[in-house]
């Protein structure tokens, strides 16, 4: 019954946290960047490039935009990413259209916007908040979805490495940006704020990895090692060892997971023995299934080079 409460107990915190972060991020957004015309990245710029091309309406295409995404995600990415992402996709427009609504009957940041550095103190609160929403988001155990997707989608059914994929998402995003609005400035002010965004994702949110490495040891090992393999869907590995100072013959759990899977992990541990060993490391990357893949070299220069000269080396032996 404790296990229960406490288990209830967080599940209310994590949801709180992910809507808390979703509203940061659409305050953000809609006070900071949109009323500018500043094109950072995500949803929002999309649909600001697409008032700013067609004279479509912002809130209207931002909702449509968002729910897209998230049937396609919900289709090719599977329940769990369903889950994960359903608040934000609710949370994000909502807010989003309450400060938008709320900026433009009384603005509460007057910029001159015709002025490069007004436009500079806009990007660097803007891609602050955005950046702090976004890892608040995370510290929940939620995502915010959006032109991620496509990237998570990339990466599972082609093996595209997914931050190249985000980059590359985002450069292109920022690009129509400049030629929608024809104003170099603003996609210089746009980068900024997309590189403040993702300092402040890293910083909040244990550093700069997207990956992490747990070993776990509890005397209730099968229980969490079930729920990794069977709810988290990761591989484990389980290690023989021995208690330094009580000399048992113990079971210590290896996993690799992602950043999203974080706070996932520690509340079901949490629940299943509050008493476990678990000490957490940032990975510098993880290659394999269900992470990013490796790299295949059409030619590899110092693999020729040895062959070459193994070659030249049995020819004079046999000479």
């Amino acid at each position: 019954m404790i296990n229960n409460k406490k288990e209830l107990k967080l599940r209310i915190l994590h949801t709180l946290l992910v809507i808390l972060g979703n509203v940061i991020l659409a305050f953000g957004v809609a006070v900071f960047l949109v009323p500018y015309n500043i094109v950072s990245g995500g949803i929002a710029s999309i649909a600001l490039i697409f008032q700013g091309a067609f004279g479509w309406n912002i809130n209207v295409s931002l909702i449509v935009i968002t729910w897209a995404f998230y049937i396609l995600g919900a289709v090719l990415l599977g329940k769990k990413f369903a889950v994960q992402t359903i608040i934000a996709t609710i949370v994000y427009p909502l807010a989003f259209s309450l400060f938008l609504s709320l900026q433009q009957q009384t603005p509460i940041l007057h910029l001159d916007v015709t002025n490069s550095v007004n436009l500079l103190l806009a990007s660097i609160f803007g891609g602050s908040l955005t950046g702090i929403g976004v890892a608040i988001t995370f510290l929940g155990g939620g995502s915010t979805g959006g032109v991620d997707i496509i990237a998570l989608i990339l990466q599972k059914y082609f093996n595209f490495k997914c931050s190249i994929v985000s980059f590359i998402v985002d450069a292109v995003t920022i690009l129509c940006g400049f030629f929608t609005y024809n104003d170099l400035s603003l996609a210089l002010i746009g980068i900024i704020c997309a590189a403040l965004a993702a300092m402040f994702v890293d910083k909040i949110f244990l550093g700069t990895g997207n990956f992490y490495i747990a070993y776990i040891i509890s005397p209730k090992w099968k229980e969490i090692n079930e729920f990794i393999l069977a709810k988290l869907e990761r591989g484990t590995t389980l290690v023989d060892s021995i208690g330094g100072y009580s000399g048992e013959d113990k079971k210590m759990i290896q996993v690799s997971f992602s950043a999203n899977e974080y706070v996932i992990l520690q509340e079901a541990i949490s629940s299943i023995d509050s008493k476990a060993f678990m000490s957490i490391i940032k990975a510098h990357e993880v290659k394999g299934e269900g992470f990013n893949p490796y790299i295949k070299h059409k030619k590899n220069r110092l693999l020729k080079t040895q062959k070459e000269d193994e070659d030249y080396g049995n020819k004079e032996r046999e000479n």
